[in-house]
């Protein structure tokens, strides 16, 4: 059977290297067509390439490529491998696969395929900063610096690189440094939105608060700008595109968010004709694609609403209050709580009521529910939430003063464990949320907003704490997608999971090395009773 393989794979090779100038020069205007942003007209020609020369290595790469940039990230995988397995001496398709694994969270695969582009091309600086993500991505921060070094110093013009060399001293602790190669990356490509974020992280973590404050609103600004916001007229070009991938949970989301807004006159002057827009999108979407979990708007669709569609059309952070942001909660009965094992501990009347008020006023109507990867079906559960992130708008120096007061107010458990992200999801009436997992973090502090009149379930709808530890030497993966390893470590451990309730105001403060998972959900439909948690990580893991 192995000779039999060998054998076909020689004869395509042969194939393979013959010349086709027709296929070739179809592969070049798919290049052309992706690299404008058409890429339905794009995958056509390469598919046109590859009827034409099956085993065309190039128009492999190609459709890899093409099929990547519209999320389909499986299918990717196929086509890039069969190209390196066709052509397995070309460094950029072996560099282009590992870009693909890591998007389907194979990263212990995308190394040994970057470390294959370096060992081909060990001078092309480009190689060595994508396997430094990739290293990065499977924990090992030690080596991802030293290639990232490797990188910046092979191609010290190469804005990915200083990037990629920023989040690999970031993860080390190596701040100073880390923060000199975010802004040599803006310094090289001021329009790129990422490299702000990255000095954002870099500042929160050194509890510069206003500075982190200004390059998170600078990303947003460059990322994710309407002709609405930041108030410049129509939106500028921006290097990070916005994807046209949505889904159900997503759009549904935003019908009910903008008519929100519009009945409380917090749309922009010439913002209400979304409203209708929206619904137009939604109920062709829902006709044509159910509750599929992702999928492509139309190019008509994305004329009806991507000058909105995953943009800022509103956003007003919350400013710190006076006096303190937090509420009247025991400190006391709450850190011990936290200092018997494993670690779990939750406090009602967790903010004040003016903290509370403006958070949960930002969450309705701030435009930056973007994170549509949570609409799937996990343990045969229908799963949909949409999440915000540190990183992409949710940020406001309301949170920064939260995070602040509480490592004081709680000394014995935060210690020297600094802010290092923050999210907030926002959750379908009518299906589940976050399944068993794990963060990477020492502390996690997950509160909730929504009023309990919205619950219908007043022992429920909250979390499910887990009393035993991820096993440090876990990736991200393993304790956060491997749901059926996760599931067999807790069966072995014999292990019934502490249930908090939900209540608005309640905030539960854990070991995050512990498994936990959002209960079952029962909450009543519209739009402000959707149920919202924010959560905070602060250290990391082993600390």
């Amino acid at each position: 059977m192995k000779l039999g393989r060998d054998r076909d794979l020689r004869r395509r090779r042969r194939e393979a290297a013959r010349p086709d100038p027709v296929a070739d020069r179809l592969v070049a205007q798919a290049a052309q067509r992706y690299g404008a942003g058409a890429l339905t007209e794009a995958r056509g020609l390469a598919e046109a390439a590859l009827k034409r020369r099956p085993h065309h290595p190039a128009a492999l790469n190609a459709l890899g490529i093409i099929l990547a940039g519209s999320a389909d990230y499986d299918s990717a995988v196929e086509k890039l491998t069969e190209a390196t397995s066709l052509a397995p001496e070309v460094a950029s398709f072996r560099a282009n696969l590992a870009l693909a694994l890591r998007s389907t969270s194979r990263s212990a695969e995308a190394v040994v395929q970057a470390r294959e582009a370096v060992r081909l091309e060990p001078g092309n600086g480009a190689w060595h900063s994508s396997l430094c993500t990739a290293l990065l991505e499977t924990g090992d921060t030690a080596a991802a610096a030293v290639h990232g070094r490797v990188a910046v110093r092979l191609a010290p013009g190469l804005a990915d690189a200083w990037h990629n060399l920023g989040n690999a001293l970031f993860e080390t602790g190596e701040l100073v440094e880390a923060e000199a190669a975010y802004r040599e990356a803006i310094r090289l490509a001021p329009s790129w939105a990422e490299p702000r974020t990255g000095l954002g992280q870099v500042c929160l973590a050194a509890e510069r608060n206003e500075a982190a404050m200004e390059a998170f609103r600078q990303a947003l600004e460059l990322r994710r700008p309407t002709r609405w916001w930041p108030g410049r007229g129509d939106p500028v070009v921006s290097r990070a595109s916005i994807s046209a991938v949505t889904n159900t949970v997503k759009l549904r989301h935003d019908v009910e968010q903008l008519a929100y807004l519009g009945e409380r006159d917090r749309l922009p002057p010439g913002a209400e004709r979304l409203v209708a827009a929206y619904q137009q999108v939604l109920a062709e979407f829902l006709a044509t694609h159910g509750s599929a979990p992702n999928a492509q708007l139309t190019a008509r669709q994305w004329e009806a609403i991507g000058d909105a569609y995953g943009r800022v059309v509103v956003w007003d952070p919350p400013p710190p209050i006076s006096g303190s942001a937090l509420g009247s909660f025991d400190r006391v009965a709450a850190a011990q709580q936290y200092a018997r094992p494993p670690g779990i501990s939750w406090v009602d009347d967790f903010l004040c009521s003016d903290a509370l008020a403006a958070l949960r006023r930002f969450c309705l109507e701030a435009t930056i529910w973007n994170d549509v990867s949570h609409n799937f079906q996990s343990d045969r559960i229908a799963r949909g939430y949409l999440g915000a992130y540190a990183n992409d708008g949710f940020v406001s120096p309301l949170l920064f003063q939260i995070c602040g007061e509480l490592r004081r107010a709680l000394p014995e458990v935060f210690k020297d464990h600094r802010l290092r992200q923050m999210w907030a999801y926002k959750y379908e009436a009518e299906l589940q949320g976050i399944g068993i997992h794990g963060d990477d973090a020492a502390v996690n502090v997950n509160f909730w907003i929504t009023p309990d009149e919205s619950n219908l379930d007043v022992e429920g709808g909250g979390l499910l704490v887990y009393p035993i530890e991820v096993p440090l030497k876990w990736s991200f993966k393993d304790m956060n997608l491997d749901r059926d390893r996760m599931w067999r470590f807790l069966d072995e451990h014999g292990t019934t999971p502490v249930n908090v309730p939900y209540r608005q105001n309640r905030a539960v403060i854990f070991n995050s090395d512990l498994f936990h998972a959002t209960a079952p959900l029962s909450f009543k439909p519209g739009y402000e009773n959707r149920r919202i948690n924010i959560t905070m990580l602060f250290g990391r893991r082993g600390e």
